[in-house]
């Protein structure tokens, strides 16, 4: 009989000790590294089933109790079958029951215990408990024993049986001496070399050979173990929250006794707090960690330093988020969210980085338009993004999932609210390279999902369409994803629950969420008809065919829109939270309207024909220079001013909506200037230089937060034209009626104080971002 397949997990990890379970996922994780290198399939496989089940206590404790007893069982079989065939031996050899024959009383013997079935069946089951096929094979051995002779059944659940070993243990000297040392010799660490009657160590120290099997380990209850690390995982973080906490209360006693200002205090973002882990440092152990001592496994460490604030104070956060932001982008399914959350406070001891990312990221984006008041708001928002940070190249390596791919849709989001665009560009191209690779893009009902799990993989879906759309305009690169490989439908008109949705005060809806694919997907054709390679070798008739069907579709776009919300009705229609988010959608429109006639903020060859065209100023200068202007260009004017209202209608300090209309708005501020140049005379034209210069002090704001060389470009453009403006204004009558108050954006300057961006250079050098292939 062939020795039993014994599933050894500990084998499978390479050459690590059983006891070394600190150790199994730095192993693991050094495996799986060569194993994808070398393309070892198979190999990488059984080591991460053989990580899936050590990596849990309980598990673990399951696969050693079936290692030990099916251990136990094949030494218990093997012997009984030595003990048979050297019995018939003997016997063969002691005819006469010769005195010379030392071994025919051992024979008798053992014969003797061969006719007892029930002795040898119990030797091979082993309660039923081995779970490998060599346990299969001696059920079934069992079991045909059993139908030979069935008076001598036993319950599978028999005691096991200890073993005395004399001489009969070892007949004819068949057995393993290297497998099996006497209990003397075991005991004193000495090799047995198992001679018959008794080895040489017996005889040396003239003690009776014996040998006693090994004992069944004793079977380990799975709820005490997980309750055990539960309550160590308690302890440890309890131990570093008073640790931290001792710290920063010292930090904060220096920080009152010092005078430092605000400029001074930016520098103070790596303070630690009792729940923040920051970026860059997910592979070090923190104070806390450190002070359990040697028995704290790797485990125990990880939940230590990924910790978050008390239920009671996430809450409401989250609960925000999803009444405001989640509405109209339904990123998260909420039920599902919370599940999450709430079994990450009651199991600490099953923690895992998704759900500890995906809560920060949540709280980043409930944050994202409101931190810049507050320079404790910055430091929080700064904590969220460091925290996911600290665990994305884990996740991004890992087998891709629908949770890791919202967290980094997440972390787009917030990216897209910045100065630079160029990290949300690259985390884009992960999330939608991730979005392939979980097939969104296909129809999941032929796939088995349920009706919920179709529902919120479409809208992921749907929310990394736009993105992709919409940076891809902002940086004037072509989009990822290609509208042919799409077989999803569109978001439901009236949706069960309510999400995307938007009501006014008269009681009509809009479908946000809808519109604003449907504008994404304009966004996508203007490149590919307008911007792309392709597009530019096009003959001139057809390049202005294009350019014709697009403003008609952003006319259509437009017109179904619920008059409501309108850019000149919306202010008054909806509440703060939802106006930003229509404010960015109407800047966008106008972005891409003024894209179609080349003279949008992107365009600055269309700004240097205005400025030298405006060097005189005579009446034929201006002229000329009214006829440069598109033909629609009152439309456009009207536009930017109903857009330029609806950005000082939203909450003050929101440097995330800031940098999202930031082209619309300077696109604005370009009309506008050049509309007061070229038309002196328009009624509106002292309100209109009000706002221009409201702006171009917001735009001072934006250059010494940023030093972008393109707002340098656009701000003394305006500026210069600005002058020329002034100068003409003065001359003509003024009509306060049609000359109300300019836009006033307040007096607080969060820029000054370093809150209205996220990212500097050292921030960016200090991660690396894995792309998934």
């Amino acid at each position: 009989m062939k020795s039993p397949p014994i599933m050894d997990y500990y084998g499978d990890l390479g050459p690590v000790e059983p006891a070394m379970e600190d150790n199994i996922e730095k192993v693991y994780r050094i495996l799986e590294g060569k194993y994808r290198a070398e393309d070892g399939e198979e190999r990488l496989q059984k080591a991460r089933d053989a990580y899936g089940l050590l990596s849990r206590a309980p598990e673990r404790a399951d696969g050693d109790k079936d290692y030990a007893n099916a251990r136990t069982a094949w030494f218990r079989h093997r012997k009984w079958a030595d003990w048979e065939e050297a019995a018939e031996k003997t016997a063969a050899r002691g005819e006469g029951r010769s005195p010379e024959n030392k071994n025919l009383n051992y024979a008798q013997k053992l014969m003797a215990k061969m006719r007892d079935r029930r002795g040898k069946r119990e030797t091979i089951i082993v309660n039923g408990a081995v779970r490998s096929d060599w346990h299969e094979e001696a059920q079934h051995l069992a079991e045909e024993l059993a139908e030979e002779h069935p008076q001598d059944d036993i319950p599978h659940n028999a005691p096991a049986m200890t073993y005395t070993r004399k001489t009969e243990d070892v007949v004819n000297g068949e057995a393993d001496p290297e497998s099996f040392a006497c209990d003397l010799c075991y005991n004193k660490k000495i090799k047995c070399d198992a001679t018959q009657p008794r080895c040489s160590g017996c005889k040396l120290y003239n003690s009776e050979c014996t040998y006693t099997g090994p004992s069944r380990a004793t079977a380990s209850n799975a709820y005490h173990l997980k309750k055990i690390e539960m309550l160590e995982a308690r302890l440890a973080q309890l131990e570093g929250q008073n640790q931290q906490t001792q710290t920063l209360a010292q930090v904060t006693h220096n920080l009152a006794v010092k005078s430092v200002d605000l400029s001074l205090q930016s520098q103070l973002y790596d303070f630690d707090q009792p729940w923040a882990h920051h970026a860059g440092t997910s592979s070090s152990t923190s104070p806390a960690s450190s002070s359990t001592g040697q028995g704290s496994n790797i485990c125990t460490q990880e939940a230590n330093s990924r910790t978050l604030p008390p239920l009671r104070h996430v809450l409401p956060t989250i609960e925000d988020y999803f009444q405001n932001s989640n509405q109209l982008l339904p990123l998260f399914e909420k039920k599902t969210f919370m599940n999450m959350l709430r079994g990450w406070y009651a199991y600490p001891a099953h923690r895992k980085p998704d759900a500890w990312a995906a809560v920060n990221i949540v709280l980043a984006l409930a944050h994202r338009h409101s931190y810049a008041s507050s320079f404790e708001g910055t430091q929080d928002m700064q904590r969220y993004i460091n925290n996911v940070q600290s665990v994305l190249n884990m996740l991004v390596i890992n087998e891709p999932s629908l949770l890791v791919l919202q967290i980094i849709l997440g972390l787009v989001l917030v990216f897209h609210g910045s100065a630079d665009q160029g990290p949300a560009s690259i985390m884009i191209a992960t999330a939608m390279r991730l979005t392939q690779t979980l097939k969104l893009h296909t129809n999941a009902h032929d796939r088995g999902f349920e009706p919920d799990e179709v529902l919120q993989r479409t809208r992921v879906f749907w929310v990394a369409y736009i993105l992709d759309r919409d940076l891809a305009m902002r940086t004037s690169q072509p989009p990822i994803h290609q509208d042919c490989d799409i077989d999803v439908d569109l978001p439901s008109v009236n949706p069960p629950d309510g999400s995307g949705l938007l009501f006014g005060l008269s009681g009509q809806v809009f479908n946000y969420f809808r519109s604003r694919i449907q504008l994404a997907h304009i966004e996508g054709n203007l490149y590919y008809m307008l911007r792309s390679v392709r597009a530019l070798k096009l003959p001139e008739h057809e390049r202005r065919q294009n350019t014709l069907r697009i403003r008609a579709m952003l006319d259509s776009w437009l017109s179904a829109i619920p008059a409501d919300f309108q850019p000149h009705l919306v202010a008054g229609t909806v509440s703060n939270e939802y106006l930003r988010y229509l404010s960015l959608m109407h800047y966008t429109h106008l972005q891409l309207v003024a894209t179609t006639h080349h003279t949008d903020s992107h365009h600055m060859e269309w700004m240097q024909e205005i400025l030298n065209c405006s060097k005189g100023q005579t009446l034929a200068v201006r002229s000329d220079l009214a006829a440069r202007l598109p033909s629609c260009w009152d439309k456009l004017v009207a536009q930017a001013r109903t857009c330029m209202e609806l950005y000082a209608a939203t909450p003050e300090n929101d440097s995330a909506l800031t940098w999202l209309v930031s082209c619309g708005y300077l696109t604005s501020v370009m009309f506008i200037t050049v509309n007061n140049l070229a038309r002196p005379d328009n009624p509106c034209r002292l309100t209109d230089q009000s706002n221009v210069d409201s702006a171009l002090l917001l735009l001072e704001r934006l250059i010494k937060a940023t030093d972008d060389d393109r707002l340098k470009r656009i701000h003394g453009a305006c500026k210069e034209l600005s002058e020329k403006t002034r100068f003409a204004v003065a001359s003509q009558p003024t009509n306060d009626f049609f000359n109300p108050p300019g836009l006033e954006f307040g007096d607080e300057d969060p820029l000054d104080a370093g809150r209205w961006d996220l990212m500097d250079g050292t921030f960016w050098a200090s991660h690396s971002y894995g792309t998934a292939t």
